[in-house]
């Protein structure tokens, strides 16, 4: 990267993302010259956009980030994976995961982390689920 170049920089609206990237949006530090075009989208998009190499840098999903390795480089702050730390699975009060009646599940995007984490808790704790699995913007989950 280069001082008085324009990047395109996308997030998302999650309150890690916002957090994270408030100071350079607002302007609230110097920036040493570096400009960016700040773009949001849920995380879905992000990841998709990200393939096609559309922005400088950009959020990503841990899962989509495997195959973007050789694109992308993953910064040393910002990561909200961890122990402890999502995604949550949450439901209706009375609804569980092995009720009879087949479970519908909103996902933030098929190529997210939280859906590939979701099924390989499913295929292990519930093999024989059989689930309506709905991808829609993490904003609307």
């Amino acid at each position: 990267m280069k001082p008085n170049q324009t990047y395109k920089l996308a997030f998302s609206s999650c309150p890690n993302d916002t957090f994270i990237f408030k100071a350079i949006a607002r302007q609230l530090i110097d920036l040493h010259g570096y400009c960016f075009d700040i773009v949001l989208e849920d995380v879905e998009t992000l990841n998709q956009k990200a393939a096609k190499g559309t922005y400088d840098i950009t959020k990503l999903s841990f899962a989509a980030f495997g195959s973007l390795v050789q694109t992308y480089a993953l910064l040393r702050t910002g990561s909200a994976l961890g122990l402890g730390c999502g995604p949550l699975i949450i439901s209706l009060p009375g609804r569980s995961l092995d009720d009879k009646t087949k479970p519908v599940i909103a996902v933030p995007g098929m190529g997210t982390t939280a859906y590939h984490l979701f099924r390989l808790y499913v295929d292990d704790k519930y093999i024989d689920m059989d689930a309506s699995i709905i991808p829609m913007p993490f904003e609307k989950i």
